[in-house]
């Protein structure tokens, strides 16, 4: 009788779309919940099958609860996208309460990819090389910055951007690149708009800056605005806020949603857009990256290559616009 009870459980778990109940390998009576690799959703095992196979209910929407370990030690069964791999942000709570908010929960949808008819409108804004660290341009004489050494990427980024400007601004003439941050880093919290403005308002000459948030805007709306941004080499750098682990572990990742929200495993990075260029063999445009971690640009995975010396490198812009969340930029771009 056990047994047809069993059997009739695990046929239940085995149509829950791509998740199954399987018994814990190492501990007599528990079960843990795996996806179609095989592979353990969350971090402990649910203490018997029948809280496993409620914790996989809604699997057919996409949405599962496991048990996740958190800050608090004890662990707490989380709304889990198993499709994404995405946990459901402040979703924490005990495994009947989060069954009960999997009915009010729908998964989160990736930024859309660039219709193929958008890409010859995005082409013809990218016919020509453009970088703004040639002779002449707003990025001259801005050195390659390793936050290694000094601070956050967010200060990094703000002391290029600053150099930029006063650069750009004082006939050639400004020779104090911003060398010390300690006094204006905002404790390694503060966004790039945030520390320039602080400096504004404390008398420095650059202009105000602001930070635009990827809202309700397209993929193609982004891509067309950053490279509208870079008609020649005296344009301002801006600072993209984006996820990092497109260009340090995974090529093809995407980490930001509809709407502009990150998900949990997306490593928010801020770096700055210096150049633009159409691909020679794909034709497809590409984003001149400025980062600051070093001349030799840090980890980068295949087929992102830097510029050694530089501290920039080349990526997709389609690949750089699917991860990011918002930029920061001068309200002045001349």
């Amino acid at each position: 009788m056990f047994f047809l009870i069993w059997i009739g459980l695990w046929s239940v778990a085995a149509s829950a779309a791509e998740v199954q109940c399987r018994p814990s390998p190492n501990i007599p009576g528990e079960f843990g919940a795996y996806n179609s690799q095989g592979q353990l959703i969350g971090d402990y095992f649910f203490q018997n099958q029948k809280d496993c196979l409620a914790g996989i209910s809604k699997a057919d929407r996409g949405l599962v609860c496991a048990y996740f370990k958190t800050p608090l030690k004890k662990p707490f069964a989380i709304p889990y996208d198993f499709k994404t791999k995405v946990r459901m942000r402040n979703e924490l709570g005990s495994l009947e309460n989060c069954v009960s908010k999997l009915d009010r929960l729908t998964p989160p949808r990736l930024q859309p990819a660039i219709p193929s008819s958008d890409l010859p409108f995005l082409q013809s804004h990218c016919q020509t090389e453009v970088r703004l660290d040639v002779p002449g341009g707003s990025m001259e004489f801005v050195g390659v910055r390793d936050q290694k050494k000094r601070k956050t990427c967010y200060a990094e980024t703000a002391a290029q951007m600053r150099d930029a400007w006063r650069f750009a601004h004082t006939d050639r003439n400004y020779d104090q690149p911003t060398r010390f941050l300690e006094d204006w880093d905002l404790g390694g919290e503060g966004r790039p708009e945030m520390i320039l403005e602080k400096l504004r308002l404390d008398g420095d000459p650059i202009p105000e800056s602001k930070f635009f948030m990827v809202y309700e805007s397209t993929p193609t709306s982004v891509l067309v605005a950053f490279l509208d941004r870079l008609p020649n080499s005296q344009a301002m750098p801006f600072a993209p806020l984006h996820c990092e682990n497109v260009f340090k572990s995974d090529s093809t990742y995407r980490g930001v949603y509809e709407k502009g929200e990150i998900s949990d495993t997306c490593r928010t990075h801020i770096t700055l857009i210096i150049g633009k260029r159409p691909n020679q063999d794909t034709g497809r445009c590409e984003f001149l990256i400025r980062n600051s971690w070093g001349e030799n640009c840090g980890p980068l995975v295949d087929p992102w290559k830097c510029e050694k010396g530089t501290g920039s490198f080349w990526i997709d812009a389609e690949a750089l616009v699917a991860n990011t969340h918002g930029w920061t930029e001068f309200t002045e771009t001349k």
